[in-house]
């Protein structure tokens, strides 16, 4: 289950956080969009996450949707400790696992 992001606030207040050992993904998207629910479903089959969600069509990230290059979705990032991993369009759970690998083997 993913939990919204409702303001820039909110994600800039989130990525700050530790979340220590934990995979964290942020995805942008809609809920209109049918490769959104289809890259829910291959999240949702990796273990011990922590989803967030942001609306494109959320005003108060115009700005930072425009200066980080959202521009196809669902746009995600995969975060784990201090390193990130971004992709945008739909990943199966074996490629999301990949990522997910590579991330924990960064120094």
């Amino acid at each position: 289950m993913s939990t919204p992001i409702t303001t820039i606030n909110m994600y800039n207040n989130i990525r700050k956080i530790d979340f220590g050992e934990k995979i964290v993904f942020y995805k942008f998207g809609g809920p209109w969009c049918k490769a959104c629910k289809d890259i829910d479903k291959s999240i949702e089959c990796i273990p011990d996450t922590i989803v967030y969600e942001i609306n494109v069509e959320n005003a108060d990230f115009e700005s930072f949707i425009i200066e980080n290059n959202v521009c196809s979705i669902p746009d995600t990032i995969i975060f784990y400790k201090s390193n990130e991993i971004r992709f945008q369009g739909v990943r199966n759970k074996d490629e999301i696992e990949e990522m997910i690998n590579t991330l924990k083997n960064i120094k």
